[in-house]
C-alpha cells in the first residue's frame, strides 16, 4: 500500500510476534506506510487487543510463549463480533501444509505468510491480503443482501398454455417486475424474456413436454416495467388434459438477480488478484537464474522505458545492455542468497537526466528450497524528493517568518501522566513576555505567567484540550518586568505522530493589550454617552411636566407599558429599552400646542383638534435633532397610525408602521383611556383593554393587544399618578 493510500484510508492492524526485534521491525514498516499499529507478544494479548481495538489485520505468529497461533485465530473466528477481522498466520518457519489446510478448511486463518519478509514485500502481501478482505466482505454484503431477498419476497407462481401464453401470473409479478397483473396475463412470456435467453426457454419448455416430468435450472433474464433487466430461474411441471395431453405449464419463477451479481464479484475477485499484481504501484521483474523475464508489471515497463512489451523470455541483460556493474553485481548477491536495497538511489538516464529510486533485490526460491531466481521491486520517488526538498525550504520560510512576525508560535508536548512543557517557540515571544526563549523552554509551560484570576480559562481552553479539539480565547499575563499584557490564545492539540500516548499542543499568541485598552475606553465613552443621553431625556420630561403634568404623567406610564409588552413579545432586551424612551417622549410634542387646549373639558372645536394631532409632527421635528441609538422621532411621530390606516398624520398602514410605533399605540390608548384627565373623568382598565381588543387585528396590531392583556394578566399596574 502506498503512503498516498493508507493516509487517506488508515486502517489498523495487529501485530503479534514473541521475537521483540521481528515485532519492532514489523510495526516501523507498517507506520511508515501509514498504518496505525498495535502490537503484542502472546496468545492472551491478541485476544485482548483484537477485541479491544478491532483491526483490518491480525497479523499472527504461529507459535507464541502461551498458546498455538491457529487456536488463538479459531477463538477471534468463533467471536461473532470479531468475523470481519482478517487474520494472517506467519512464522520463521515454512508452515506445514497439513497446518494450512486445517487452517484454511476450518476457517481459522484467511492467510500465511513466512519470514523473512522485505519491507517492498511484507507491504505487497498485507496490501494483498486487505484487497481480498475487502473483495469478501463485499461478497458477504451481497451474500447477506441477496438471502435477505430471498427469505422476504414472494416466488412468482405462473401458468401458460402450451404456446406459451400466461393464463395467470401472481402478485409477487408486479412486486418483482413491476408490470400490473391485467397487462400479463393474456400475453406471451416470449415478449418479456430477453431475446438472448429465449432459446434456452424454449428448450427447457420442450424437455417438460418430452420427459412429462419437472424441470428445472433455466435461467434468464426478465424485462422490469422500467425497461431493466432482472434474472430469474424457473422450474415447470406440464398440465395435462383428461387424455394426458399437454395443455401448458405450471411453474415457480425466482428472482436470482443478487446472485447473479454476486457470482460476478466472485469472478471480479479472482481477476482483481491478477489486476493488483500487472499494476502494482512499484516497478516489480521476475526473473530465472539466468536473469531472463518471467514476469514484468506494466508500472515496471513505463520507469524504466521499455519500449518492447513483449520482454518475457528475454535476457534482462539484453534488454539493457549498457546495464552498470554496480546492477550485475547486485544480481549476483541476490542469485548467493544476498538481500541488497536502497532507500534513495540516484538513476542516471540514457539523457543524462537523474531520478532517485528506492529499490530491493532478493532471490526467490522453489519448491525444493534452491533459488529460482530473482525478484526486483523498484520504485522512482523522484517526486517524493522534490517534495522533501520544498518542504525543507517552505519551514525555512516559516522559521524566517515566524522570526519576523510580532505574535508568537508554540509547541508543547505531554507524556502520559505529565504536564505540557514547551518544545519549540518563535522569537517575538520575548518582546511580548520579557522572557527569553531559552528561558522559557527551560522553564516549561507558560501557565506560571498567567494572572491568577485567568487560570481557570487557561485551564480549560489551553492545556484541557483533548487531542482532536482547538479554541480560541483571550487572557492575561504578568510579563518579565510585572505589567500586565493581554494575550490572544489560539491552540489546537494532537496525538504526537510517533506516540498516540503523547499529546502535542500547538499555538499562537497575539498580544492585544492596545486593543483591549482601547475597547476599556471605548466601553467608558459609552458609558459617558448614556449618562449624557439619560440627561437630555430627563431634561425634555422635565420640561413637559412643568408645562402639562398630566401629559408628563401619561407618558411616564405608557413608556412602562409598552416596554413590559415588548419584553413580553420576545423583542431584544436594547430594542424593549428604545420603547422606554419612545414613551417617555412620544408626546413632547404637546409643548408646542397651547395649555388652555389640552387642558379645557369637553368636546374640542375641529381646528383645535387639528392642532392637538399637529403634536405629533411636532414631536418628530423637535426629536429628530438628539441623536439617540433608536428610533424614537419615527416612533413619536407614527403612535397614532393605525393598521387601517386610519390614524394620522401620514395615514399608513400595516407593515409602513414601525413595530415599536404599533406597541406604543397600544398602550397609548390603554394609558389614555384608563386614566383620569382633565376633560374627562378614567374609564377604567376593562374599558380600555375592551377597545384595542375590539380593535385587535383591524386598527391595532393584535401581538401588542395579546402581549398587553398578558402583561396585566400578570400584575402590571399603574402604580404611578
Amino acid at each position: 500500500m502506498t503512503k498516498e493510500q493508507a493516509i487517506a484510508a488508515p486502517l489498523t492492524v495487529l501485530a503479534i510476534d514473541d521475537d521483540a526485534d521481528v515485532l519492532r521491525a514489523t510495526e516501523r514498516i507498517l507506520r511508515e506506510a501509514g498504518f496505525r499499529v498495535v502490537t503484542g507478544a502472546t496468545a492472551a494479548a491478541a485476544l485482548e487487543l483484537t477485541r479491544l481495538h478491532h483491526p483490518a489485520l491480525v497479523l499472527l505468529d504461529v507459535m507464541l510463549p502461551d498458546g498455538n497461533g491457529l487456536d488463538v485465530a479459531r477463538r477471534l473466528k468463533g467471536d461473532p463480533a470479531l468475523a470481519d477481522v482478517f487474520v494472517i498466520l506467519y512464522s520463521g518457519s515454512k508452515v506445514s501444509s497439513d497446518d494450512q489446510a486445517k487452517g484454511l478448511v476450518e476457517g481459522l486463518a484467511d492467510g500465511y505468510m513466512t519470514r523473512p519478509l522485505s519491507k517492498p514485500e511484507l507491504l505487497a502481501r498485507i496490501e494483498a491480503f486487505l484487497r481480498i478482505r475487502e473483495t469478501q466482505q463485499a461478497l458477504r454484503e451481497s451474500e447477506a443482501k441477496y438471502r435477505l431477498l430471498i427469505e422476504n419476497s414472494h416466488d412468482i407462481i405462473y401458468t401458460l398454455t402450451a404456446d406459451g401464453v400466461f393464463t395467470f401470473v401472481s402478485p409477487a409479478w408486479t412486486a418483482l417486475l413491476g408490470h400490473p397483473l391485467d397487462q400479463v396475463a393474456g400475453q406471451p412470456f416470449q415478449q418479456f424474456v430477453h431475446p438472448d435467453d429465449l432459446p434456452g426457454c424454449m428448450v427447457f419448455l420442450q424437455s417438460v413436454i418430452e420427459t412429462g416430468q419437472r424441470q428445472e435450472g433455466v435461467e434468464y433474464r426478465v424485462r422490469h416495467l422500467d425497461g431493466s433487466w432482472y434474472w430469474h430461474t424457473s422450474s415447470a411441471v406440464p398440465l395435462r388434459d383428461e387424455a394426458g395431453t399437454v395443455i401448458g405449464f405450471e411453474g415457480i419463477a425466482r428472482d436470482i438477480t443478487d446472485r447473479k451479481r454476486a457470482e460476478t464479484a466472485l469472478t471480479h475477485s479472482h481477476d482483481l488478484m491478477r489486476y493488483i499484481i500487472e499494476h502494482n504501484r512499484s516497478a516489480v521483474a521476475v526473473h530465472d537464474r539466468d536473469l531472463k523475464y518471467i514476469y514484468v508489471s506494466e508500472r515496471y515497463l513505463h520507469d524504466y522505458g521499455v519500449t518492447e512489451q513483449d520482454v518475457i523470455g528475454k535476457r534482462h541483460y539484453d534488454v539493457f545492455p549498457d546495464l552498470p556493474q554496480k546492477w550485475r553485481d547486485v544480481h549476483q548477491k541476490a542469485l548467493a542468497g544476498e538481500i541488497s536495497s536502497a532507500e534513495d538511489d540516484p538513476y542516471v538516464r540514457e539523457d543524462g537526466s537523474v531520478d532517485w529510486t528506492r529499490w530491493e533485490c532478493r532471490p526467490w526460491y522453489e519448491a525444493d528450497g534452491s533459488i529460482g531466481g530473482i525478484i526486483v521491486y523498484t520504485e522512482v520517488i523522484t517526486a517524493r524528493k522534490q517534495a522533501e526538498n520544498a518542504l525543507l525550504e517552505s519551514e525555512e520560510r516559516f522559521r524566517r517568518v515566524s522570526e519576523a512576525t510580532s505574535d508568537f508560535a508554540y509547541s508543547c508536548v505531554r507524556p502520559p501522566g505529565g504536564p505540557f512543557s514547551f518544545d519549540w517557540l518563535t522569537g517575538a515571544v520575548e518582546p511580548i513576555t520579557g522572557w527569553s526563549r531559552e528561558e522559557l523552554l527551560e522553564w516549561g509551560c507558560w501557565k506560571a505567567l498567567v494572572l491568577e484570576e485567568d487560570v481557570p480559562v487557561f485551564g480549560e481552553r489551553v492545556i484541557g484540550l483533548a487531542p482532536g479539539e482547538s479554541s480560541a480565547c483571550e487572557l492575561r499575563i504578568r510579563d518579565k518586568q510585572g505589567g500586565v499584557r493581554w494575550l490572544a490564545a489560539y491552540s489546537v492539540a494532537e496525538h504526537d505522530a510517533e506516540d498516540p500516548a503523547v499529546h502535542r499542543l500547538y499555538g499562537a499568541c497575539q498580544d492585544i493589550t492596545a486593543r483591549k485598552r482601547a475597547e476599556e475606553e471605548l466601553l467608558e465613552s459609552l458609558a459617558a454617552q448614556r449618562t449624557i443621553t439619560e440627561g437630555v431625556i430627563a431634561a425634555l420630561v422635565r420640561t413637559i411636566e412643568v408645562r402639562d403634568p398630566y401629559t408628563a404623567g401619561h407618558q411616564r406610564r405608557v413608556s412602562r407599558l409598552a416596554a413590559a409588552m415588548a419584553r413580553r413579545m420576545g423583542l431584544a432586551e436594547e430594542r424593549a429599552e428604545g420603547l422606554r424612551v419612545g414613551g417617555l417622549l412620544h408626546d413632547v410634542g404637546m409643548v408646542s400646542i397651547p395649555a388652555e387646549i389640552l387642558s379645557r373639558p369637553g368636546r374640542l372645536a375641529t381646528l383645535e383638534l387639528e392642532l392637538v394631532k399637529a403634536h405629533a409632527q411636532a414631536g418628530y421635528e423637535i426629536l429628530e435633532a438628539i441623536h439617540f441609538p433608536w428610533r424614537v422621532a419615527e416612533i413619536a411621530l407614527q403612535h397614532h397610525e393605525r393598521l387601517d390606516g386610519s390614524g394620522y398624520p401620514a395615514g399608513l398602514c400595516g407593515e409602513d408602521i414601525l413595530p415599536e410605533a404599533r406597541i406604543l399605540a397600544v398602550a397609548d390608548v390603554v394609558e389614555a383611556m384608563a386614566s383620569h384627565r382633565p376633560y374627562r373623568p378614567a374609564l377604567g382598565l376593562e374599558a380600555a383593554l375592551a377597545e384595542v381588543r375590539g380593535g385587535a387585528g383591524m386598527r391595532y396590531d393584535a401581538g401588542a393587544v395579546a402581549a398587553c392583556e398578558q402583561v396585566f394578566a400578570e400584575g402590571f399596574a399603574f402604580t404611578e399618578p
